[in-house]
């Protein structure tokens, strides 16, 4: 097969664990052609998609790639195209998208762009209120302070287009209402863009939340992610270190709901993070720690799993 990866720009990835790198070597492995663009790279032409892309294949000797030369090619040149764009989620994601939903037209593109448009990491757990700690969406300082008063807890604060941790924080009740509201002001961009609050789960002997895989709607593989000293966030890139764990019962009724509305949305791949078993963001936009995974299970073999996974898309698709 012939895949296309959407990516960021190659020097923005970290040649060792990206999920996305590591998931090249493993098609390439397995016999299939992959190829290398960006969002930026993309363009539509009177209803058809176009890619400028490049051949990319792993080096022998080292983790880095050799890129071939640039060419464009219609979007049913390739067999599949995975997006695989980090956020932040802004407009330029969005029409990314609506490019790819051209293309959807001719190949089979995981995830879905009108899955992609519908799920914000975010704000998609909202979509089952019953699972998460008690929440608020809004750009208004009003609203999230009368939220923490109500709650009588800290909050965390987390913008809604952002990824890995960042912009993350945290609002402490015993802080003064000036300090409340520029902290609010500085991630809304006073009052322009609404930011997710939700109240802050602590408790003593919480040091970790987990990552749980899904796959086609079913459990893949999950893994703890103990904070760094000092911190409350689980994310990989900030320093959380990921040991193997088990799922809760509750964990377990949360994947039986999530799954189906991921699959009614074609989200193939996503990473669902829980914390203290209440679900706190659904990743689909570029689910991260898949060599995590991999490394802490290898007999689960989860890339070779993914691969098989695109190759059914592909088929169900030819059919």
């Amino acid at each position: 097969m012939k895949i296309l990866f959407i990516l960021d720009p190659l020097k923005e990835l970290n040649v060792v664990y990206d999920s996305s790198l590591e998931m090249i070597r493993i098609f390439t492995r397995l016999g299939h052609a992959c190829f290398f663009s960006t969002a930026d790279s993309l363009c539509a032409f009177n209803g058809e998609a176009f890619a400028v892309n490049q051949p990319i294949t792993p080096k022998s000797k080292s983790r880095h790639f050799k890129l071939g030369l640039k060419s464009k090619k219609t979007a049913g040149y390739f067999d599949a195209i995975l997006v695989r764009k980090e956020p932040p989620f802004n407009m330029a994601y969005i029409y990314m998208t609506y490019i790819l939903d051209l293309a959807a037209k001719k190949t089979v593109v995981l995830n879905s762009p009108g899955g992609l448009q519908s799920a914000n990491e975010k704000f998609a757990c909202l979509n089952f209120p019953r699972l998460i700690p008690s929440t608020i969406v809004s750009g208004t300082a009003d609203e999230i302070l009368s939220f923490q008063a109500k709650h009588k807890k800290d909050l965390i604060l987390k913008p809604l287009d952002e990824r890995g941790g960042r912009g993350i924080t945290l609002m402490k009740q015993s802080l003064n209402r000036t300090e409340k509201v520029k902290k609010i002001a500085a991630l809304t961009q006073h009052g322009r863009t609404p930011i997710l609050a939700q109240y802050f789960i602590s408790k003593s002997g919480l040091i970790s939340d987990k990552r749980v895989f899904l796959l086609d709607g079913r459990f893949l593989a999950a893994y703890e992610r103990r904070f760094a000293q000092g911190d409350f966030r689980g994310n990989l890139s900030q320093g959380a270190v990921h040991q193997k764990t088990t799922l809760t019962r509750k964990e377990k009724t949360a994947l039986s709901q999530i799954s189906p509305w991921l699959k009614r949305k074609g989200l193939h791949f996503a990473g669902l993070d829980f914390l203290d078993s209440k679900l706190i963001e659904i990743n689909v936009t570029c689910p991260g720690g898949f060599p995590e995974a991999d490394e802490l299970y290898p007999n689960l073999k989860v890339f070779e799993k993914f691969v098989r996974s695109v190759e059914r898309h592909v088929k169900q698709f030819r059919a």
